[in-house]
């Protein structure tokens, strides 16, 4: 019979949770989830916190973006998910060219008025017409347009964040030689 001690030695490590791990969220707003690291075995290394796997439009952020553990206490983060509101398309400023036909429209109106000031008969109907015809040109000038011409693009709008779910990788992650690296996933889905 022989009798031995054995020395096992374990090395540090965390676990890591996030909670709630579903969040729901409407374009335009943010959610919030408590990203918890939770030492094992003496772990008291700084951890890093990023986030990957995000819909189109979205972001996300931690608050503190890294933490150092002591001791077998937990310590966490807050991640915040921001998300993007759809907008509208705004017009560009007009080009210059638009510029020039404001111009020759001074003279028309001249033209005009001038004619309706006269008293005779024989004018009354190019008054209607020339009337007629300031304001085609007056509406084809105020309603016609792009949001993209030469030089000007405009702003084409923005369709925000999309609706659908998502998972998220939210990744805690150490330095070093023996870096240590959990995730865990965090599901969002977005409203509109």
């Amino acid at each position: 019979m022989a009798t031995a001690t054995y020395t096992i030695g374990l090395s540090p490590d965390y676990n890591l949770s996030v909670t709630p791990s579903t969040l729901t969220i409407v374009a335009g707003q943010s959610g919030t989830a408590k990203f918890t690291v939770t030492p094992v075995n003496g772990f008291s290394s700084q951890v890093t916190f990023t986030c990957s796997g995000l819909p189109s439009e979205a972001t996300c952020s931690f608050d503190p973006p890294s933490l150092t553990p002591s001791g077998s206490n937990p310590v966490s983060s807050t991640v915040t998910i921001i998300t993007t509101a759809a907008s509208a398309a705004l017009r560009g400023p007009r080009l210059p060219s638009t510029y020039l036909t404001y111009a020759l429209l001074i003279p028309c109106l001249g033209v005009i008025f001038g004619i309706s000031t006269r008293r005779k008969r024989a004018f009354r109907g190019w008054r209607v017409f020339g009337m007629f015809a300031l304001l085609t040109l007056a509406a084809g000038l105020t309603s016609c347009g792009s949001s993209s011409k030469e030089g000007n693009p405009g702003n084409p709008g923005n369709p925000g964040t999309p609706a659908g779910a998502s998972t998220v990788t939210l990744t805690a992650s150490t330095s070093g030689t023996d870096a240590v690296n959990h995730t865990a996933a965090l599901t969002i889905t977005i409203t509109q």
